[in-house]
């Protein structure tokens, strides 16, 4: 096993021009800026999916309630009692740095491996698509199983339940339901979702600008287009499969306690129907759309700054 170790090493190491590091250090930044930029968004999303009703407006009044608690009605409302909306955001930059740094750096590799064993050659469109989905699906299982933990918590974190306010409080929650087991309940479906939406995103996103790009459009322009189609096509495949893992992973501090993921699932369906398993998804294209432009935009801005610098050291 050592030596397997070792061997994946050198193989990362051995990467050109130190692409791979520069590939990790684009994905961490570039994910973290964005998702920090959305989050509000998402923690709203997130009480959605854990079974909160009403609309978006009143969501935002729990959130608000929820911070401002102990203090008259009539309280004037200051800019520490918005911190709410970024609860648990810490823990997602834990999570979403070595999380997105891992996965865009494992991703450039494995593509660049597989192009150069198999020989694909430039003109070969679909041999070149299929390598980026192998590529895209391997990265993301590597990177969902090693970050899941945090992701856990996180997700706790994110729920406004009292006893699981602070990170310490979600460890010690995690750990005496289920123990260890805790850390990882329902990272079957975190990677049934996390594998098809990021090799949907890639090779979605990678495909249409080089695409724009090669019919002498705009490189900006290219990496809109990307953007936009990776993340709506990715919402509408993979939304479902987000639902049902926020759900398990919040465990008792949700409004339902599931038995797994395919006790979730299988109750979702009978006591909601389809429509159980998109809500929030409105709220969550408007999301995702922007957020993962952003992301796009900030890999290649910072892919550029990176490799300027490398070359002036260099």
């Amino acid at each position: 096993f050592c030596t397997l170790l070792r061997k994946v090493y050198l193989w990362m190491a051995a990467e050109t021009h130190n692409e791979w590091y520069v590939n990790a250090i684009a994905g961490g930044v570039s994910s973290c800026v964005a998702k920090t930029i959305m989050t509000p968004f998402q923690r709203v999303i997130t009480l959605r999916q854990l079974g909160k009703e009403g609309d978006v407006p009143t969501l935002v009044k729990e959130i608000l309630k929820e911070e401002r608690k102990g203090l008259a009605e009539d309280a004037p409302l200051q800019m520490r009692h918005l911190k709410g909306f970024w609860r648990g955001n810490l823990m997602s930059m834990c999570h979403r740095f070595p999380y997105s740094a891992v996965q865009l750096a494992f991703y450039e590799r494995f593509r660049n491996l597989l192009t150069h064993t198999f020989k694909v050659g430039d003109n070969d469109e679909s041999s070149k698509f299929t390598v980026k989905a192998v590529a895209a699906g391997a990265a993301a299982g590597v990177s969902g199983t090693v970050a899941y933990p945090l992701d856990v918590m996180k997700t706790r974190l994110q729920t406004g339940n009292e006893h699981t306010r602070t990170w310490g409080a979600a460890a010690r929650t995690i750990y005496g339901e289920l123990g260890m087991y805790g850390f990882f309940s329902g990272i079957t479906t975190n990677l049934m979702k996390t594998v098809p939406e990021i090799t949907i995103n890639l090779t979605t996103y990678e495909t249409v600008k080089f695409t724009m790009i090669d019919r002498k459009y705009p490189e900006n322009v290219a990496v809109s287009c990307g953007g936009v189609a990776a993340a709506l096509i990715a919402v509408a495949c993979c939304y479902p499969l987000e639902t049902v893992k926020k759900r398990v992973a919040a465990g008792k501090s949700g409004v339902w306690s599931y038995n797994g993921p395919a006790d979730c699932f299988a109750r979702i369906m009978k006591e909601e129907g389809i429509k159980g398993f998109y809500k929030g998804a409105a709220l969550e294209g408007c999301r995702a759309v922007p957020q993962v432009l952003l992301m796009w935009h900030l890999v290649e801005f910072v892919r550029g700054v990176c490799r300027e610098q490398l070359r002036a050291v260099l």
